[in-house]
């Protein structure tokens, strides 16, 4: 997962309860980026990273039956610890998200199956 913030590139990716960033470094390839705290209860989660505020959101969305929806945010130095954005019980999937410019506020959208009825739900990142 990629985005932009400014000219650099940053990058996310999952392994297995930690994540790795990186940071694209011009012509000299890429470097680590600031370490992510370890997010372990949504191992199966699909992720969304988009430029918010000054910085970064990553946001993960576990696929099982009462996930929550997590997120960190980077500062353009370290990275926030995990919070959740809600609690409801549902089963939630396929993850996407929209970073108008700032100070536009970034959203999410996930599908969400409650009750046996399924629906497509939003909101608004902090």
């Amino acid at each position: 997962m990629g985005t932009a913030l400014g000219t650099t590139i940053h990058v996310v990716r999952r392994l297995g309860d930690t994540f790795e960033h990186r940071v694209s470094a011009g012509v000299n390839g890429w470097i680590d980026g600031a370490p992510i705290p370890a997010e372990t209860t949504l191992a199966d989660s699909g992720l969304f990273l988009a430029p918010h505020g000054d910085g970064l959101i990553l946001v993960a969305l576990g696929g099982n039956d009462g996930s929550k929806i997590r997120y960190t945010a980077f500062d353009g130095t370290t990275w926030s610890d995990w919070t959740s954005l809600t609690v409801a019980a549902a089963s939630r999937r396929s993850l996407s998200g929209f970073a108008p410019p700032p100070p536009a506020r970034s959203a999410l959208i996930w599908t969400e199956q409650n009750g046996g009825a399924t629906g497509i739900v939003g909101a608004l990142l902090p």
